[in-house]
């Protein structure tokens, strides 16, 4: 729910990090309004800048209210979505904008304020779809993807794994590389990215997900493995995603 004080004020310009790299913070959650006109509010709870001026990437999180509808859709995020709900995710513009449907009426537009830079914008490295190798695993959502976006949002946050929506086109999600663990013989680290593909199937969601893996020495350059190890490693992380994505009702 949307309990927290309603600030008319809204927009402000890149928060600066000062010479020895403090992370900058905002403690107060940024409220958007536009009830008024179209019945739409936005509580955004944060956002943190990584990457770099010449290719953002922005950590949203916020929750939103659309009064009087079922559905709303979010352009350049998850779509189609319940009309009341919370997502967080890596988006690379500094704005959220609300439709009634996807080519329907503008909702609200609303700027985002950059609230933390962590300290030495550490990188988040996102593939690209067609980066991933061909063959996934595959799993089942009996819902809709209305249902399983916000279920999506929820089981990956819990993972502590970040995403970004793929195109418009293309309903799928991508995470940053998460490092895993395995046997290392002579200091190498591995690490996965993930791709969730989800598409509607006799009235509910067919999954597949996809995982890009990559190791390297201590002081060497990420490479595809050339063992067995971190692929493997990667299978047992996708299989305990797949037992938290799959079913519903």
């Amino acid at each position: 729910m949307l309990r927290r004080t309603l600030i008319s004020v809204l927009i402000g310009s890149w928060l600066v990090v000062a010479a020895s790299a403090q992370v900058t913070s905002r403690s107060t959650p940024l409220t958007h309004d536009q009830t008024k006109e179209r019945g739409v509010v936005v509580v955004v709870e944060e956002v943190v800048a990584y990457g770099t001026p010449q290719k953002p990437l922005y950590e949203v999180s916020y929750e939103y209210k659309a009064k009087g509808r079922k559905t709303v859709f979010i352009r350049e995020g998850p779509g189609t979505v319940a009309a009341e709900g919370k997502f967080k995710y890596f988006a690379t513009a500094l704005n959220l904008t609300f439709l009634d449907a996807p080519d329907g009426t503008l909702l609200a537009t609303v700027p985002l304020e950059i609230t933390s830079v962590p300290a030495g914008r550490p990188s988040e490295t996102l593939p690209g779809e067609s980066e991933f190798p061909s063959a996934g695993r595959n799993t089942d959502w009996h819902g809709s993807s209305v249902e399983f976006k916000p279920h999506l949002n929820k089981i990956l946050d819990s993972m502590g794994l970040g995403y970004a929506f793929c195109s418009t086109e293309n309903q799928c999600i991508i995470t940053p590389y998460k490092v895993i663990n395995f046997p290392a013989q002579h200091g190498e680290k591995g690490h996965v990215a993930i791709k969730i593909t989800y598409i509607e199937d006799n009235g509910g969601l067919h999954l597949r997900v996809y995982a890009k893996t990559q190791e390297k020495l201590s002081h060497g350059s990420w490479l595809d493995p050339d063992d067995e190890d971190v692929p493997k490693a990667a299978d047992v992380f996708v299989s305990q995603l797949l037992k938290q994505l799959g079913s519903a009702r």
